[in-house]
């Protein structure tokens, strides 16, 4: 695997109010996907019958028994971009604005096994995305009386474009029969520009010393693979029971759009009569798929108590209800390490969270606690990514989501043994992610605990005056554990992130 990142970030002081920023980053990937051992797993999704395509293509070329599935040899490169200039300042005592403009440019390239692919899933696909994006960002404050007022816009333009070279077997339509003993190939693309407003006005009110009243409305419209808009009022009061005490109350509707980069519409016709042919596969006509993804729109409930204790132990509880149309839901179909959003119809998401703290000026402690439901049903779109057996269950049965994990504790702190050393650590422990593979994700996976540790050091050196050097390892301990390895989505076993060490110079201005 080779991997590098980049990040820069500068920054020049106009005047006292007024500041100049400039955000520059890069991340570059080239890796192969690993391998599998399991033909079954790999053949499993591939055809109607599940099983795979080279037992009905006798060729000497396309057999298991020549290519078994630890030699398959699938890469991907990934290539992502982003710049950043912002201006920062305050025109009076009472305003204060903030305006940037930005630039993003994204590259996924999947290169498959032709004959490895071909063998286990009937189809390799050479896949290309492209994203390219520009953009600004407007916000303003202002402060009348007992009013905060706040105003700000967001407008984008962005190009996406997919190329795709499909290999594939021809078959009969309903793809039972295989016809050997060279594949074909098919072209196909879809590009799209897209466009992006937004607009919010919010008043922060302070009706009483003691309480606020915090709301306004935020429009979004897309004019993307879908064109549609919301207009999205939302509502908080706080109330300050004492210095140490406070209770809110909230409510938000959201509009989340899918990513385009990832967005991609199956070309029904193109690969009919081929093993490519995954509409057929999943046991759908094609006017029976939705082909484009919608935005998730969603309304959040939220009520929480905060309160500080005398020896500066902080406390704080918040309980939510989220109820959500379109989920925005993504899943690996496929070889190719791309994420594909679809929609769920409906979905409900509720949970509570803890937080209890201590910092002093040389140590601190945390512990956070979370207990979280979020379940969907019903996909709406991209149809052809799902056995039939799962769409007939999904449209009566709510399923757990990929990322719903019932119990996540988190417990942490930092200690000062010298003025300008700090030591730090976060362990984590997550009861396991949703997992299974009919009914769809019908379970959890297991638990599991990593610990994370760092140090950092404060240096004043004559030469480069104050420098923080900084160490921090992640699942110090190098515990493999397996997040998943079935349902929605889930092409493969997942894992979690070994043992990785960061090292960073921070040079103080």
């Amino acid at each position: 695997m080779q991997d590098s990142n980049y990040f820069a970030y500068f920054s020049y002081l106009l005047n006292p109010e007024n500041r100049l920023s400039l955000v520059i980053g890069s991340v570059f990937a080239k890796y192969q996907i690993p391998d599998q051992d399991n033909a079954d797993a790999l053949c499993q999704y591939a055809s109607p019958t599940g099983s795979c395509y080279s037992a009905q293509i006798g060729n000497n070329i396309y057999n298991s028994s020549n290519y078994p599935p630890s030699i398959v040899n699938d890469n991907q490169h990934e290539d992502y971009n982003f710049v950043i200039g912002a201006l920062d300042g305050t025109y009076s005592q009472d305003t204060k604005y903030h305006f940037d403009v930005f630039g993003t440019y994204s590259k996924i390239h999947y290169i498959p096994d032709l004959i490895g692919d071909l063998i286990y899933t009937g189809q390799a696909t050479d896949s290309k995305y492209q994203d390219a994006s520009g953009g600004m960002q407007f916000d303003i404050s202002h402060k009348i009386g007992k009013h905060d007022l706040k105003t700000g816009l967001f407008l984008q333009d962005e190009r996406s474009i997919g190329n795709f070279t499909t290999y594939a077997f021809l078959a009969n339509p309903d793809l039972t029969q295989v016809y050997p003993p060279n594949p074909i190939s098919k072209v196909y693309s879809n590009a799209k520009t897209g466009y992006t407003f937004s607009y919010y006005i919010q008043d922060d009110w302070h009706i009483l010393k003691k309480l606020r009243f915090i709301y306004g409305l935020r429009f979004d419209y897309i004019d993307q693979f879908v064109k549609t808009d919301q207009l999205s009022p939302r509502a908080s009061l706080v109330y300050d029971y004492s210095k140490s005490t406070a209770f809110h109350i909230s409510y938000g509707r959201f509009f989340t759009p899918a990513p385009m980069l990832l967005v991609t519409k199956q070309n029904a016709s193109i690969l009919q009569g081929t093993t490519a042919d995954s509409i057929v596969v999943s046991g759908l006509s094609p006017d029976q798929v939705g082909y484009f993804v919608l935005p998730q729109r969603n309304s959040y409930y939220d009520i929480g108590a905060s309160h500080r204790f005398s020896d500066g132990t902080s406390l704080m509880v918040d309980a939510y209800f989220e109820e959500i149309h379109d989920v925005l839901d993504d899943g690996q179909f496929g070889n190719a390490r791309v994420l594909t959003p679809f929609n769920y119809k409906h979905g409900k998401e509720y949970g509570i969270n803890l937080n209890i703290s201590k910092m002093k000026k040389y140590y601190g402690a945390y512990l956070n606690f979370a207990y979280s439901v979020a379940r969907a049903e019903d996909a709406i779109d991209q149809q052809y990514n799902f056995t039939l057996d799962q769409l007939q269950y999904l449209q009566n049965n709510y399923i757990y989501m990929d990322h719903d994990q019932t119990y996540t504790f988190s417990l942490g702190g930092y200690y000062k043994p010298l003025k300008n050393t700090t030591i730090y650590t976060d362990n984590i422990y997550g009861s396991g992610l949703a997992t299974g593979d009919y009914p769809p994700n019908y379970t959890h996976g297991p638990s599991y605990f990593q610990t994370n540790a760092g140090i950092t050091e404060d240096l004043f050196l004559k030469a480069f005056g104050h420098t923080q050097i900084n160490l921090y390892v992640v699942n110090l301990f190098n515990n493999v554990y397996e997040l998943r390895d079935e349902g929605i989505g889930v092409f493969g076993p997942q894992y979690a992130q070994r043992r990785t060490f960061y090292v960073s110079i921070d040079k103080m201005f």
